[in-house]
């Protein structure tokens, strides 16, 4: 098109200077080509390098001069947000994933980072930083995080007075250090320097108050920055942004499937690999995930949701002196008391919130004691339908490595599961992760879930763990 353009303005000027024999006086000077884009080599007069100049220009300054007349476009991202995680098991790394793409609608340039390869100096000149960490063991970091835990500890760590933070402490309120490691980070930060946006999170296995997180960081971003939304600073522009994956975002390897909406699979295969007079019982489980299009690789986690065995629910009802249909509100869903017990609420590890609930000291909920043995002790009744579900820790998927590759088996997840079996009140139980329902979840880097259903029979415990 310029091009065209230039050649046709050429051919005007050579006709008018035949006209005129020569000796028409060029309507520009030299002087007039100031932005020198076009060499004055080149086989144009001057008039036609003024031409090109502009047009080049205007490319080159990224105006679409053929769109001339349309909206301009939408500023990209101006402010700098650093989304750092900590975990274990990788619902830390999911979330901190979700965070950064709700930021980059809000006018963040967000990137997500792996606490294993982050460090402190890179940290303090973050601008604004939020922290999704996660709680192992008795209060500890995930094992990634260690190393930037140390750093962050020593004494000559630098200086975080430049930057404004918020922490997510996500743990498990049926154990005694619930959140620990989250809280401690925040206390750390505070005390380097760094201005809090809003106080720790605690989140538990539920999730329940990351919603409200989500909400409250960029509310205090935007207060602090001069402005209502938290989505700019400064004279940069930053305005809300279309739905956009960033770079760092992976492909989902479990096809759009969740622990809300699971794939419905079915259990293909439960084979014994150790004999009959061996202490241990150790399982070849292979579960049929075909048609859901999720995708694996060796070592990534398949999380199983479990279901409760229907008698252990039966006796759970029986000592708490409700019948089973009772309304009740689990999980943002409603129905009955039985339908909660059997699919959305934990009954092995009591929380200490239950034992207090009836009557007893908190530390009653550990021991080894599940909510059977805290209500049997208990007189009936003395909970509702309702304070017995609220009291109860949601149920939560059970994470096993995944054994099998997908190029030997597309179609199929396999598994190495260790039962465990021991005595409870005088009868045999079986511990395991009933494969009521399963997600894949990505260990490490890679952390996306994706659950099916499968239809076999519930086990009385839900403490299941992989045999590695």
């Amino acid at each position: 098109m310029a091009l065209e353009s230039a050649r046709s303005l050429r051919d005007t000027e050579d006709d008018e200077s035949r006209r005129t024999g020569g000796s028409r006086r060029p309507a520009f000077s030299d002087q007039d080509t100031a932005l020198g884009l076009v060499s004055e080599r080149a086989p144009f007069s001057v008039a036609q390098r003024i031409w090109l100049d502009g047009y080049l220009a205007g490319m080159l300054s990224g105006v679409d001069l053929a769109g001339a007349g349309r909206a301009p476009a939408v500023a990209a991202p101006t402010r700098p947000l650093a989304v750092v995680y900590a975990t274990q098991t990788g619902t830390a790394e999911s979330l901190a994933r979700k965070t950064a793409k709700q930021a980059r609608r809000r006018g963040f340039a967000a990137r997500v980072i792996d606490a294993a390869e982050a460090s402190p100096e890179a940290l303090a000149g973050a601008g604004t930083l939020l922290v999704i960490a996660s709680t192992y063991g008795d209060g500890d970091p995930p094992d990634a995080a260690q190393p930037l835990w140390e750093e962050l500890n020593r004494a000559d760590a630098p200086s975080f007075a430049a930057v404004s933070f918020a922490v997510l402490a996500l743990g498990d309120s049926s154990y005694q250090h619930f959140c620990a490691f989250g809280h401690a980070l925040d206390q750390r930060l505070a005390a380097l320097g760094g201005a809090r946006l809003c106080a720790c999170t605690d989140c538990d296995v539920d999730l329940d108050s990351f919603a409200g997180w989500q909400e409250r960081w960029p509310a205090a971003a935007g207060a602090a920055n001069g402005t209502g939304n938290g989505i700019g600073h400064g004279s940069g522009l930053a305005v809300a942004l279309p739905d956009a994956e960033a770079d760092d975002a992976e492909p989902d390897p479990g096809a759009g499937y969740d622990a809300a909406a699971p794939f419905r699979g079915s259990l293909h295969e439960s084979r014994p690999l150790t004999g009959a007079d061996s202490v241990k019982d150790i399982r070849h489980v292979v579960i049929d995930v075909g048609g859901s299009q999720i995708a694996y690789r060796p070592g990534d986690a398949l999380g199983v949701l479990p279901g409760n065995d229907p008698a252990l629910v039966d006796a759970v009802l029986a000592a708490a002196g409700c019948a089973g249909a009772e309304p009740v509100e689990s999980g943002g869903s409603q129905g009955p008391l039985r339908e909660a017990l059997l699919w959305r609420r934990d009954l092995t590890r009591p929380r200490p919130g239950l034992a207090e609930r009836l009557g007893m000291p908190g530390e009653r909920a550990g021991g080894g004691v599940d909510v059977l043995d805290l209500l049997r002790e208990a007189a009936p009744g003395v909970l509702t339908a309702q304070e017995l579900v609220a009291a109860l820790a949601p149920l939560r998927p059970r994470l096993y490595s995944i054994a099998s590759s997908p190029l030997a088996a597309a179609d199929a997840v396999h598994l190495t599961v260790a039962m465990v079996h021991w005595v409870a009140a005088g009868a045999r139980a079986t511990a395991c992760a009933p494969p009521t329902s399963v997600c894949v979840r990505a260990r490490a880097r890679r952390s996306r879930s994706t659950c099916t259903s499968t239809a076999t029979s519930a086990c009385r415990r839900t403490i299941g763990r992989p045999s590695s």
